[in-house]
């Protein structure tokens, strides 16, 4: 009984100081931008009872966060995720915002901590203090974005049952349940999803399986008693937020800065192909046990980052994923090049910001995190032990 009380009350404390911390250094400087668009968007859905999708909110959303209506080239900070994401945020709707944001920064730090620490029991302190120093994870973590949460979760995920020990049928239930709310950000887990409904299925945790099927059903009903007909609104909402923000896949745009005008779009399509050809190549080495899970998942990040429709940095987390299993598992045996890729990732994920935010600089600055993950498991594919 105490070794269940005991990180309980650890946690509650952390998570009063945390909250009470933030609140106190935020007063009249309040964060969370993000943050703000789930939590009208939530109190919109479950006080108003009215749609989050509607435009009169996202004006309103303007009006708080730039004191004006956005112009064509801002983020219209409309809302665009499937209604039961906004389950996570219940619990704050009705407190005031800048209490709700520092709870929920208090949360997202703790959520990702936590996760390590129980993913990787063995892993460095320092692995889990410096995460959330690299500049995706900040931004996120300053903004309130959900990318931290799901990252967490997919850390979390992982880190169980990649484990030899099997896992009961609660604790698969749990992941498998966690694994289903999860899809509220196709984009950011589809590949990781794959994986781990394939490791999933390999160690025959049926349980687990069962219950991301039936926790998607279980979603996707959710959402329709909370917005009645939200997939049209949903769709429409994602296009518009396409349209503001000029989301283009990242390999599009890096792609962009080194093609003349028009080559881009088909090179993408092509490596596009390419890339999925590999990974299934790649899939099917390690069903028969000639690749290792951890490069697999290395290789698995690169690709979602390579696809992912390009946003506000948070799309680099999915590179930053693997290279945190890598550190946890590989610091002892590989102490040198663990440091030299950690580090070297820190100081790109800086790099990339600074050098985007200086004038005349190139429209991929931001997405150069890529080639230094390419570079890395390009490294892991080349140092991996052969297949006896």
């Amino acid at each position: 009984m105490r070794r269940i009380l005991l990180p309980i009350i650890i946690f509650l404390a952390a998570f009063i100081g945390l909250s009470i911390g933030i609140h106190s250094l935020t007063q009249g400087n309040t964060l969370g931008t993000d943050f703000y668009i789930f939590y009208r968007a939530g109190q919109t859905a479950f006080i108003d009872r009215s749609s989050p999708y509607s435009d009169q909110l996202s004006l309103e959303n303007q009006l708080a966060i730039f004191k004006q209506p956005a112009r064509p080239d801002q983020d219209h900070l409309n809302f665009a995720y499937p209604p039961y994401v906004l389950l996570a945020v219940l619990p704050f709707i009705g407190l005031d915002f800048a209490w709700a944001q520092a709870l929920w920064a208090a949360l997202l730090i703790l959520a990702m901590v936590g996760a390590i620490a129980l993913a990787f029991p063995g892993a460095p302190p320092w692995v889990t203090i410096l995460f959330l120093c690299f500049y995706p994870v900040t931004f996120g973590l300053i903004l309130g974005n959900f990318a931290v949460l799901i990252g967490a979760a997919l850390l979390l995920i992982f880190g169980v049952i990649s484990r030899p020990a099997n896992l009961g049928r609660f604790a698969q239930a749990c992941l498998g349940l966690l694994l289903a709310w999860l899809t509220a950000k196709p984009q950011f887990m589809w590949l990781f999803a794959i994986l781990f409904l394939l490791m999933a299925f390999k160690r025959r945790w049926w349980t687990f399986l069962a219950a991301s099927a039936a926790g998607t059903v279980f979603f996707l009903a959710v959402s329709f008693a909370i917005v009645p007909g939200w997939p049209a609104l949903w769709l429409e909402s994602a296009s518009k937020y396409t349209v503001f923000n000029h989301s283009g896949l990242i390999l599009s745009v890096l792609l962009g800065d080194i093609l003349p005008q028009g080559a881009a779009l088909p090179v993408t399509i092509g490596l596009a192909a390419l890339l999925l050809a590999i990974t299934a190549w790649l899939f099917w080495r390690w069903w028969l046990g000639w690749l290792d899970i951890g490069l697999l998942l290395a290789w698995c990040g690169v690709v979602v980052y390579a696809l992912h429709p390009r946003g506000v940095s948070y799309e680099h987390i999915t590179f930053l994923l693997p290279l945190v299993v890598w550190a946890c598992r590989q610091a002892k045996q590989q102490p040198f090049p663990v440091l030299a890729f950690w580090f070297g990732s820190l100081l790109v994920s800086w790099a990339a910001f600074f050098i985007s935010v200086q004038p005349g600089a190139p429209a991929s600055a931001t997405e150069w995190p890529l080639l230094f993950g390419a570079i890395w498991v390009g490294w892991l594919y080349l140092r991996r032990p052969l297949p006896q």
